[in-house]
């Protein structure tokens, strides 16, 4: 592997960790849980490292330390969290149609309904971390590419139901 692809893919690291848990860090779980986390955080990675071969277009970090990966893996992860409430304005109604609630009740939101849109958020700016830069269309024209597409999305919800939604 390249350099610059794993430089790209540490900074993925970073900030699949920051998109997650924010400032703190996933080492609040369990022992047995984190490493699970790990173990399936790991899986994404190697499955987005095979879709940006699929894909080839991306862009990679400047960064030339682990400290300066760290930081543009949070830049990065504040502007794909950025990115995933613009795609939930955007297209809210039929966010809320899927998900069977009524979005402009904020006031009524049950703790369900909450949790479901925490989720979806998170499922956006993962995408958008993955997906952003790449040719993502080319990758539904191969059988190969729809597996990779499928496997990013169930390695990306289990990632994400190790996030705590609890006040």
């Amino acid at each position: 592997m390249n350099s610059k692809l794993r430089r790209k893919l540490l900074e993925n690291w970073f900030a699949l960790d920051y998109i997650l848990f924010g400032d703190k860090a996933p080492n609040a779980l369990s022992e047995h849980r984190l490493r699970e986390y790990y173990i399936t955080k790991n899986a994404l990675v190697e499955n987005t490292k095979e879709i940006y071969k699929a894909t080839k277009s991306l862009t990679y970090p400047d960064a030339n330390n682990l400290k300066e990966l760290y930081l543009e893996g949070v830049a990065v992860a504040k502007e794909c969290s950025d990115e995933a409430v613009k795609i939930m304005n955007l297209y809210e109604n039929e966010i809320a149609s899927d998900m069977s609630i009524n979005l402009t009740e904020s006031e009524s939101w049950d703790r369900p309904e909450k949790v479901a849109i925490s989720r979806k958020l998170l499922e956006f700016a993962i995408d958008y971390l993955v997906y952003a830069g790449t040719e993502f269309e080319t990758l539904n024209e191969s059988w190969d590419g729809k597996i990779l597409v499928e496997s990013h999305k169930q390695l990306r919800d289990t990632l994400i139901k190790y996030v705590s939604f609890q006040k």
